[in-house]
């Protein structure tokens, strides 16, 4: 894992936008352990033109003759009116992903 890339941005918390100061950190899928339970991952709702952090609930890696890593997240801001909402993705080990931490919203 590298070190963190600090920006400002803008963030969405389902009512409203602010402005927070994050820091980035790149990872790949298959670099994912338990460990990162808890923490969020970072996404970007091209419909809304809004960041979204999804926390990570839990994280799966599957050997085989095409490995895979399945990862189960909660998006933390409620999406076009809806309330949070649990989802999944299953991606190769070297799907690159952000790791998002709010510094100061």
């Amino acid at each position: 894992m590298s070190d963190p890339e600090v920006y400002a941005s803008e963030v969405f918390d389902g009512d409203s936008r602010s402005k927070a100061i994050v820091a980035l950190t790149p990872i790949r899928a298959g670099d994912l352990t338990a460990e990162h339970v808890g923490r969020q991952l970072g996404f970007h709702d091209a419909r809304i033109q809004a960041n979204i952090p999804g926390e990570i609930k839990r994280v799966e890696h599957h050997d085989g003759p095409k490995p895979s890593v399945s990862i189960w997240f909660r998006y933390l801001a409620p999406v076009l009116g809806s309330s949070k909402r649990d989802d999944y993705m299953r991606v190769a080990p070297w799907f690159e992903l952000q790791l998002v931490e709010t510094l100061k919203a």
